[in-house]
């Protein structure tokens, strides 16, 4: 590859006797002491990635709670990290939700996620006490309702929508449509039928609502419309029930650029716009401020990770 054509960024240089040096490490040294493939991760690049994620949404919002999604890399050591930058954790599966509690992270602190929960995993968070769970259909909440009653203890609970939005992003990875197998729908009444269900149960606390469009997702816009949409239902619930929420999810999938032709995506564009949305909806439909929450994976480790292969043969 011809220096023009390489890209460093983070904490990549290239030493004065020409050799790639990450995070003060030299490429070839780390290969020979722990060989290849080898993967590596930028600390320095991704605590940076978490500060601007808090900070940028700080800067336009008064109450802001981020949670890293864990399924984007998932190790003992990035958990750590994450809880060492203030921000909080996504799971997604019983394995990823036993790495984070090892790992240290206040149950409170985890969001559950997933669309196919078992019972087994559903369990084991009502008995550590998860801070969510974002309940992705009407079967997950009975048997979210079934297991806590069983232990008696009360689970928050997340409604995911789904908005009916599409992401500028491949369609494999687009998860807003109205046909989509994650969330509840909207306009055909599901997400709100849902709403009634928490509200009448004696074990399932109803704070927010959730929504996540896809990933890779390099625009604004698609966020932009995807807020209006699920301010649109919180002032719904208010009007029907007189309840307010107290949490607006708008989850991740904030793209990262893989070519140098790519848009980097702009995350003060982002925090400034859909704070705004949020703000003005609040006080056309006379809500109080909701919190609002926000999941990056890709974005905080997508660019910090490199790959070292050893050529075999030529």
């Amino acid at each position: 590859m011809g220096e023009a054509e390489l890209e460093l960024h983070g904490s990549m240089q290239i030493t004065g006797d020409g050799e790639l040096e990450i995070g003060g490490c030299r490429a070839t040294r780390l290969a020979r002491d722990f060989g290849t493939p080898l993967h590596i991760m930028d600390e320095e690049m991704m605590r940076s990635k978490c500060r601007d994620m808090r900070m940028s949404i700080q800067k336009h919002y008064p109450k802001v709670f981020v949670a890293y999604a864990s399924k984007a890399f998932c190790t003992l050591a990035m958990c750590r990290l994450i809880h060492e930058e203030s921000l909080g954790l996504d799971v997604c599966s019983g394995g990823e939700l036993f790495t984070a509690l090892e790992a240290g992270i206040p149950p409170e602190n985890i969001l559950f996620h997933g669309n196919c929960k078992t019972p087994r995993e559903i369990e084991m968070g009502v008995r550590v006490g998860i801070g969510r769970f974002i309940v992705d259909n009407l079967d997950e909440l009975d048997l979210l309702s079934e297991i806590s009653r069983k232990f008696r203890r009360r689970a928050h609970v997340q409604i995911r929508l789904n908005p009916g939005v599409e992401a500028h992003t491949h369609h494999y990875i687009q998860t807003g449509l109205i046909d989509s197998k994650f969330g509840l729908g909207i306009t055909d009444g599901q997400a709100m039928k849902a709403v009634e269900r928490v509200l009448g149960s004696e074990y399932l606390v109803l704070e927010g609502v959730h929504s996540h469009i896809g990933s890779q997702i390099l625009t604004v816009e698609p966020y932009v419309l995807a807020t209006q949409v699920v301010m649109s239902f919180v002032g719904d619930v208010k009007e029907k029930y007189g309840y307010s929420l107290r949490e607006v999810n708008l989850g991740g999938g904030f793209g990262v650029r893989y070519k140098a032709a790519d848009t980097r995506f702009s995350l003060d564009e982002y925090a400034e716009r859909v704070s705004r949305v949020v703000r003005e909806s609040c006080h056309i439909q006379r809500l109080d401020l909701p919190c609002i929450m926000v999941e990056p994976g890709r974005y905080i480790v997508g660019e910090a990770g490199t790959t070292l292969y050893t050529v075999c043969g030529i």
